[in-house]
């Protein structure tokens, strides 16, 4: 009886993670076809010469980002041992960048003149 109520509620998880996936996506789809006027291709070009452009005013993020789709993300080597002094099931939680981590808008300079 316990299994099946949790095979019950796995099943509704993953049903109600799809539709939000789908629900998220077809909001961006519309909000694309907008921009475009009717032309997704055409409004993905408008945000590619915007990135373009911050990454050309020194923005971190957009340097990063053009890297990482024109070259591929970095391989990071993570190195896992265990102490005789961590727990067991030790859980791990990476959070966010903040507004700490960008560059001020008055020490940012273009990369090219």
């Amino acid at each position: 009886m316990k299994d099946d109520r949790l095979h019950l509620h796995n099943a509704l998880m993953k049903g109600l993670k799809q539709r939000r996936a789908r629900l998220w996506e077809d909001s961006i789809k519309r909000a694309l076809h907008n921009l475009g006027e009717g032309n997704i291709d055409t409004a993905l070009d408008k945000i590619a010469r915007a990135m373009i452009l911050q990454a050309e005013m020194g923005e971190q993020w957009a340097i990063k980002e053009l890297g990482d789709r024109l070259d591929g993300k970095a391989t990071q080597q993570v190195d896992i041992g265990v102490a005789d002094d961590v727990p067991a099931g030790l859980r791990v939680t990476f959070h966010g960048r903040d507004e700490t981590d960008r560059v001020p808008a008055e020490t940012r300079m273009p990369l090219s003149s």
